[in-house]
């Protein structure tokens, strides 16, 4: 629960500019690539946010959340994963992410929900909360909160809502 403590803290914190690092990997690499991320977000203080299926249906994505300096975490983040880059293992972007929502569905809510999220135009994504029951993330292009279908979405299942 780590993570979550660190967001708790920085909710407050609005920073200028938010750096996400998206790694993509097989089902088979998905053990190593973890283990490799864990670490790397456990030595430079970063977050480890999300583990989703991503698109293709065929691999796992990692979403890592850079806490401080960009600049030097991006370098430090590339050096960690360049081996497995190198080896075909994974393939990872940067984004910078104007705003970043947390949702929180209730207890009794199965997290399956988060596949009817509506994801109302191109440039949004969702992630499972990487060891958080009930959580996932929503990237947002835009710096305007929720579109009305995500927030007829959010009160139908009474889920709450934090920015950061």
């Amino acid at each position: 629960m780590q993570e979550v403590a660190a967001i708790e803290n920085a909710k407050d914190f609005r920073p200028t500019a938010q750096i996400l690092i998206e790694v993509q990997t097989t089902f088979e690499a998905m053990g190593p690539v973890e283990m490799v991320l864990q670490r790397c977000c456990k030595e430079s203080g970063d977050i480890l946010l999300g583990k989703d299926r991503a698109n293709d249906g065929r691999s796992i994505r990692y979403a890592v959340l850079l806490v401080g300096d960009h600049t030097e975490k991006m370098n430090n983040h590339v050096t960690v994963l360049m081996a497995a880059l190198k080896q075909g293992l994974i393939r990872f972007t940067f984004t910078y992410v104007p705003l970043l929502v947390r949702v929180q569905l209730p207890p009794h809510i199965p997290i399956s929900v988060i596949r009817s999220f509506p994801v109302v135009e191109q440039g949004s994504e969702c992630y499972a909360a990487y060891k958080c029951q009930q959580t996932f993330y929503i990237i947002r292009p835009h710096d305007y909160v929720l579109s009305p279908e995500q927030v007829a979405w959010v009160k139908h299942y009474h889920a709450t809502c934090s920015i950061f």
